[in-house]
């Protein structure tokens, strides 16, 4: 292949490098067998339980872009199977757009440097690395950013002054220079974050952001005064602040100035507050967005994945589990992903954490939860558990219905999930049958069973009083005061509004007990079934039968009651909870 003579600094070709036809981006990458197509102008987050890979993941990814075309992967690759990485644009797009945004060393080692840059790029190299495949080489030094949580400080450190002030940017501080919209951008940032505003200090020998405002107004650049400069002068630098705002700054620094197409970021949580890890993961998505920058993340914080599902931006998310040394990755395109955001199971409940840990465990209600996790510790000072409590998750999901819609969540992206409902959930076959479908379970080989066992008690009626219809209502309609009154729910409601019960009320109260002969051996191999799929149905009827001489029937009352006598360490705590470390494997 030939090129056009490289022209000279004094006159660089025409700036086409902006238009849409320009640009690099990451068609697809496959990670550990499952292939992924990362958003353009959007996020893609990599999450999942400790040591389970993320980091090494992004390693290997930036390794990978940065090998030149033609050689071999690296023998240490373990998770990053392949990529596919696509070019817009021609050499001559490319070489605008490196004067844009790099700076042309003219001597006797020509070639265009910038930020981390190790060595000048020669001119006449650019089509043996743009458009040759999926690899970039050194190019890709200027085309991807990594951010990692020790090198963000560094983003904000004095950037030196440019040589000639018609230079192009080699740094995100010399675009904020350049562009007052930029700048305007990083201190709303700043204030919105940390109720603090930025000033970029142009005067001294480098450039720099200081924190605050000077209490003098900027005078004309040609007429600077001692007063201004001393004011400017008396405030902090950003460099000498907290970690946090640090690492904040620094992480947005290169998005907001868009200098580099594609940006992957490890921990970018790392020194902040749960607010504000939320806040910069809405306002990451938000620029990736706008600027049209592809980013790529690895977090362990449900607070910046909620952020980052809250802006109005393309997200997809990467789900990586390890069983031993084998890891597996489970993903969710932007479109999956908005879907389940809509869910206000999904966006209030603290069902998203469920993607940094190896099971959740689905129980009714809070209360349940509570009890549950103390029984499970109680079980693990008795003995190792294969998975250890700190890393099984309890949710509570207001009620039985709700146990479907969280297990489809979580099972999208093969977190193993448990469930954990009173046996009186067996009182509504629908219900049953879709929890059963949701766990991969297939319903003929359970509905003869289920037949047998509650045949018996279809046949005999006994009234119900008005408490406890009423009862029923509030527990099946728990917390979904300010959701639409669908048919779904109307057809939830209708076992609480009948007039008259079967004797599926004795089911909370005497549990397996209820059932007698030929029903009393079905339902046994019922619940064994169940148990197998991860459907722990509570064997004593519910979970106050636990501790049923308590004096106190339901609710906060009874788990604080309940865990003050010890309830949590009886056996058939234990053995509920055993079931569901069972299931879990």
């Amino acid at each position: 292949m030939t090129t056009s003579p490289m022209p000279t600094p004094e006159e660089p070709p025409t700036p086409t490098a902006t238009t849409p036809e320009f640009g690099v981006y990451l068609a697809s990458i496959d990670v550990c067998g499952t292939s992924v197509s990362p958003p353009r102008g959007g996020v893609t987050a990599v999450v999942g339980g400790n040591n389970v890979g993320k980091s090494t993941m992004l390693r290997e990814l930036v390794n990978e872009l940065a090998r030149h075309p033609g050689l071999p992967s690296s023998a240490g690759i373990r998770l990053l199977r392949g990529l596919s990485l696509q070019t817009d644009g021609s050499v001559e797009d490319l070489r605008a757009w490196l004067y844009e945004n790099a700076h042309l060393v003219v001597g006797p080692q020509e070639g265009f440097v910038r930020l981390a840059s190790n060595q000048p790029l020669p001119p006449n190299s650019l089509p043996h690395y743009w458009g040759q495949g999926d690899r970039m080489g050194p190019l890709s030094g200027f085309m991807v950013h990594y951010s990692t949580p020790m090198a963000r400080g560094g983003m904000v450190a004095p950037a030196p002054q440019r040589d000639n002030i018609g230079s192009p940017p080699i740094h995100p501080i010399h675009v904020l220079q350049d562009d007052a919209e930029l700048l305007k951008r990083v201190d709303e940032v700043s204030k919105e974050v940390f109720r603090q505003s930025l000033t970029l200090d142009r005067l001294s020998g480098n450039t720099f952001l200081r924190v605050g405002v000077p209490d003098k107004p900027a005078p004309p650049i040609d007429a600077i005064t001692k007063q201004y400069r001393d004011a400017l002068a008396a405030l902090p630098l950003l460099a000498d602040q907290g970690d946090g705002m640090k690492s904040l700054i620094g992480l947005l620094l290169p998005v907001i100035a868009a200098t580099y197409p594609i940006v992957v970021i490890d921990e970018p949580e790392a020194f902040l507050h749960p607010p504000q890890a939320h806040q910069l993961g809405k306002t990451l998505a938000t620029l990736a967005r706008e600027r049209q920058i592809q980013v790529v993340l690895a977090t362990h914080d449900r607070n910046l994945l909620a952020g980052l599902l809250a802006a109005d931006a393309p997200v997809s998310v990467i789900r990586l589990d390890r069983s031993g040394d084998a890891t597996t990755a489970h993903s969710l395109a932007e479109d999956e992903v908005a879907g389940l955001w809509t869910d206000p199971v999904m966006r209030y409940s603290n069902v998203l954490d469920g993607l940094f840990h190896r099971v959740v465990v689905i129980a009714e209600a809070d209360p349940d939860c509570r009890f549950y996790a103390a029984a499970l510790d109680s079980l693990n000072a008795k003995q190792t558990l294969p998975i250890p409590p700190s890393e099984i998750l309890f949710v509570p999901a207001g009620g039985k219905d709700g146990m479907a819609k969280i297990a489809r969540s979580l099972r999208a992206v093969s977190v193993r999930v448990v469930a954990c409902p009173d046996l009186d959930i067996l009182d509504d076959k629908t219900k049953i049958r879709r929890l059963v479908e949701v766990f991969g379970g297939d319903w003929s080989e359970l509905e003869r069973n289920y037949d047998v066992a509650v045949e018996p008690l279809k046949s005999k009626k006994v009234e119900a009083t008005c408490g406890e219809v009423l009862k029923a209502v509030e527990v099946a309609l728990s917390g979904q005061h300010d959701e639409a009154w669908t048919e779904e729910k109307k057809v939830a409601l209708r076992p609480a509004l009948r007039t008259s019960q079967t004797e599926f009320k004795k089911l909370k109260r005497f549990g397996m007990a209820t059932f007698a002969g030929q029903s009393a051996a079905a339902a046994e191999q019922l619940v064994a079934q169940l148990d197998a799929l991860g459907i722990c149905c509570v064997r004593e009827g519910e979970l106050e039968r636990l501790a049923p001489a308590l004096g106190v029937t339901k609710g906060p009352a009874w788990v604080g009651a309940a865990l003050a006598a010890g309830a949590h360490e009886d056996s058939q705590a234990i053995a509920q909870v055993q079931r569901m470390v069972d299931a879990a494997q």
